[in-house]
């Protein structure tokens, strides 16, 4: 699974299909593979881009070194 790295956590996510970008955002407490009968029936219509929030799927919830919580204001960013 790709991913990439945004400021103190490593974020994984799956793509498929071409054209416009579609972001799909999973819910709490599930990953991107929610998405999956979704995908298939939208991707020959767009790209889609279904990312897995930190601390959830193939993301990490923040580095390894760091021993407090994950603020709020971190998620909504």
């Amino acid at each position: 699974m790709p991913s990439v790295r945004v400021n103190d956590v490593q974020l994984a996510y799956e793509e498929a299909g071409a054209g416009r970008p579609v972001l799909l955002v999973h819910g709490f407490p599930l990953d991107h593979s929610m998405w999956a009968p979704v995908a298939a029936a939208l991707a020959s219509n767009c790209r889609l881009i279904m990312p897995d929030l930190r601390g959830y799927g193939g993301s990490t919830l923040r580095d390894a070194d760091a021993d407090d919580g994950v603020p709020m204001t971190q998620y909504a960013d």
